[in-house]
Parts: structure tokens; sequence; C-alpha cells
């Protein structure tokens, strides 16, 4: 464990029991989504390790806790947007609240439906960055999956070429959809296939969240310095279907339960321990934020539908703004 204040320890343990506990309470009210259950350490991890204007895409997976900790949305803003409610803050312009891209804030959403699409998006901003001299790192958080797409080699070469700031944040799940990853990858794994284009590579435990941020930081200081791109390999499991409409019968129980003691939160749990912090204490966080959460979802729930129609308005509205921009 890097240099850590407990004050940064205690906000990281609140944002992965909050992460949890929200995407817990989607699974509870049959919200459908693609959840990130277990893999929550990863996205929450890095951020920690960022400065206030770096710019960062954190995949399609997840309740969109790159909005939340850029406080780009509150709770109550998202869990309403999920529920497609209307609320006082900001209006539902998508399905999902992970896809939405938030420029002031720096969050990439994710532009395409095809896996990997956002990895030229972030190519382009991280030549951007450079070109424009602003001292700013992009990270890109993609899946394992995405490692076969012809554009994940094409990123790295150009990146590489380039010396783009850069850091290539891989979820190493095992899984690509309902295929396993030794059926997509030929290789063991992902971090082989970058020393090729010149660029360091560092394989972690993804379950642990202090270890992703120490080494996100690291690979920020590489890349903020000039010295090009930085890929990380975090080793997690995808502890759910696909999709919140998977069946998921084609897995292992075994790996699954294996996987449990694994878990991110009881992972951080020890550091909380290490750092200080009482059993006592430790419970009272988590009560109070999954109370938290379920006092968003009730508040929520008893909000005015959103339209669809105004729904495809503000769709209509951001196009026709893109493209005036372009």
């Amino acid at each position: 464990m890097g240099n850590i204040g407990k004050d940064e320890v205690r906000h990281i343990f609140e944002m992965l029991c909050e992460s949890r506990y929200f995407q817990e309470e989607l699974k509870r009210n049959d919200i459908g989504g693609y959840y990130d259950i277990g893999e929550e350490a990863i996205t929450i991890g890095a951020l920690a390790a960022l400065e206030k204007d770096d710019k960062v895409s954190t995949y399609f997976r997840g309740e969109a806790a790159a909005l939340r900790i850029k406080s780009a949305l509150s709770l109550d803003e998202m869990m309403a947007w999920w529920m497609m409610k209307k609320s006082s803050g900001h209006p539902v312009t998508n399905v999902l609240p992970s896809l939405w891209t938030d420029v002031e804030h720096g969050v990439i959403g994710t532009t395409s439906s095809c896996i990997g699409g956002d990895m030229d998006v972030c190519c382009g901003v991280a030549l951007a960055q450079k070109l424009l001299k602003t001292g700013r790192v992009v990270l890109l958080i993609i899946g394992d999956g995405a490692a076969s797409k012809g554009n994940f080699h094409e990123m790295l070469n150009f990146a590489s070429l380039q010396k783009m700031p850069l850091i290539v944040l891989v979820r190493a799940n095992s899984w690509a959809m309902s295929t396993p990853s030794e059926q997509n990858i030929a290789v063991k794994n992902v971090s082989q296939m970058v020393g090729s284009y010149n660029i360091p590579s560092e394989i972690i435990d993804g379950n642990d969240a202090l270890s992703v941020r120490d080494e996100v930081k690291k690979a920020a200081d590489w890349a903020r310095n000039g010295k090009g791109p930085y890929l990380i390999e975090a080793t997690t499991y995808r502890m759910v279907g696909h999709s919140s409409h998977d069946e998921d019968d084609y897995r292992s129980i075994e790996i699954l339960n294996s996987w449990t003691k694994k878990d991110p939160i009881v992972k951080m749990e020890k550091h909380m321990t290490q750092s200080g912090f009482s059993a006592t204490e430790i419970e009272k966080i988590k009560e109070n934020t999954k109370q938290a959460v379920v006092n968003a979802y009730e508040r929520a729930k008893v909000l005015p539908d959103q339209d669809i129609e105004e729904v495809m308005k503000l769709h209509e509205t951001v196009v026709n703004h893109m493209w005036e921009r372009l």
C-alpha cells in the first residue's frame, strides 16, 4: 500500500460499498443493466489515483461510479436515471447513466455498442491532451474481450508512436459475454501483447482497490511525464451474467464460490483495519451507505416517469449540438 491517508482509505471504502449496494438495489428491484458486482475495485481504485482534470472512460459495466466520483451526478440523480424517472437534476438522455459523457467533468461515456468502440475515441482524446499540452492523462478501462479486436492493436501502436498520455486498464474478468477468455485471446495474459509496441505493463490484483490505485498512480506519472502509454491488467472475475437478461448457466459454481472469497469489499475491510478503523466503525460505514442507497431508491420510485418523447428530443438536441461544433 502506497502513501495514503486515513480519510482517503475511508472514502475508497465508502465508494466501494455504495457501488455494491446500489447495484444490489437495482437487482433486487429488477432494474436491468450491466452490473460489475465483484469488479468495483477496478473503477474506484483507478479513479482514486487520478487528478481532478484527468479524463476517464470507464466502460459500460457498472452503475456509473465515475459520474459519482467526479461529482457529475448525485446519488438521487443517478438512481432516478436508472429508474427512468424525472428528477430536479439531470434529465434522462439515454437508458443507462454509465453511457453518459460529461465533458465538463472529464467523463467519456460509452459511445458505441460495439465492444472496444471507445478505444478509438480515447486515443483521440489522449492525442489532444498531448498536442494541447494540458498535462492531463486519459484513463481507458476496457474488458479483456476487447483485446481481441483489431482497433485495440491499432490504438496501442499509434499511442506508442505518438507517446500519448494514455493509461489502458484492462478488466481481466475471464469472460467476453459467454465466451471464456482462453477461447478469445491467443495468449494467457493481455499484457503479453503490448511488449511488441514498446509499452510497459503490469499485472495486478483487480479486487484490491489500493493495489489498483497504486499502479494507476505509477502509470499516470509515467504518462504525464511524456513517456507514452502504459497498460495495466487487473485480474478479477465477472460474478454476474453479462447482463441482467443473461441466464448465466454456462459457468462453474465452484469457480464463482472461489472468487467470492476474494471479494473487493472484504479485501478493503482489511486495509481499513490496518489504517486504524475498528470493526464497529467499519460496520457503521456499511450500514450508513446501504441506508443512503435505499433512501435514494425510495425517493426515486415516487417520482413521475420520464416521457420517452422527451428523451428522444434530448437525444436530437445533443446530436445537433455535436454536429454544429464540428
